[in-house]
């Protein structure tokens, strides 16, 4: 759990500090090419989500992430058996939950300043990148590496089914057949 703490504490660290930077540095619209038509730093106050949706209800946002950032910890806890891949994915999504909830409290907007301009996408900052990088490790796990959240109970079942059938259908071994058996392997393992 400290390495999981420890990450969200370094994605708020590195959020809060870009933005101080940005808004000590520029002023709101002012744009600096970092690398020509791909990316530039561009200075926006974001009061809403993703190309500024629901821009006039900032309440909603603020409870939404107050609740996740309560609900977050508990289920990193509670499903603590799952590893360290996800734990890094909520610990990232915990962070950025954070960071942008400072904003939120403090500014009453989000400040954002990465522009990727080679495409048609909102403005970001590092507390969206950890969310979204988060949110993708979280579903690599959920969909690919941990399948058992999403199975169904019937699917449950019938493998225990399956599994309890297949002890049964099996003949005990008597001692002299397994110590057999175990020569066998023994000899096969020296050839």
């Amino acid at each position: 759990m400290s390495t999981c703490l420890a990450i969200s504490i370094l994605v708020v660290v590195f959020d809060q500090l870009s933005k101080t930077i940005v808004s000590t540095n520029m002023e709101v619209g002012d744009s600096i090419v970092i690398i020509e038509k791909v990316l530039s730093f561009t200075y926006v106050r974001n009061e809403g989500a993703a190309w500024g949706i629901l821009s006039d209800h900032r309440w909603i946002f603020l409870v939404l992430t107050a609740l996740a950032i309560i609900a977050i910890p508990i289920i990193t806890y509670k499903l603590r058996g799952f590893g360290y891949f996800f734990a890094i994915a909520m610990s990232l999504i915990w962070g950025g939950a954070i960071g942008n909830m400072i904003d939120r409290l403090f500014i009453g907007s989000v400040v954002d300043f990465i522009e990727v301009t080679f495409i048609e996408y909102p403005v970001f900052n590092i507390a969206d990148s950890c969310v979204v990088i988060g949110g993708i490790m979280l579903f690599i796990y959920l969909v690919f590496i941990n399948k058992t959240l999403f199975r169904s109970e019937k699917k449950k079942d019938k493998k225990e089914e399956t599994n309890v059938s297949e002890t049964e259908t099996q003949p005990a071994l008597s001692s002299d057949e397994t110590q057999t058996e175990q020569t066998v392997e023994d000899e096969k393992k020296h050839d």
